[in-house]
């Protein structure tokens, strides 16, 4: 596998297909920590696999649409 992810991209841009999984660069407003997820953007919003959402304490920094 050459590459595990797409480009990079940068907020405002978001995914167009929900069903795609994301690595995605937050970082925590509160502490200044910069963290990396697998999420899914669904219906507005940032989601892990099991449908939890992301914490309204994190920001994304930038965002890649994994490779299958």
């Amino acid at each position: 596998m050459s590459n595990a992810t797409d480009f990079w991209q940068f907020p405002p841009d978001l995914p167009k297909d929900p069903k795609k999984l994301c690595l995605v660069k937050v970082k925590n407003y509160r502490t200044e920590k910069l963290s990396f997820y697998v999420l899914r953007y669904r219906r507005g919003k940032w989601q892990f696999q099991d449908r939890l959402l992301l914490s309204g304490d994190e920001d994304i920094v930038s965002w890649a649409v994994i490779n299958e």
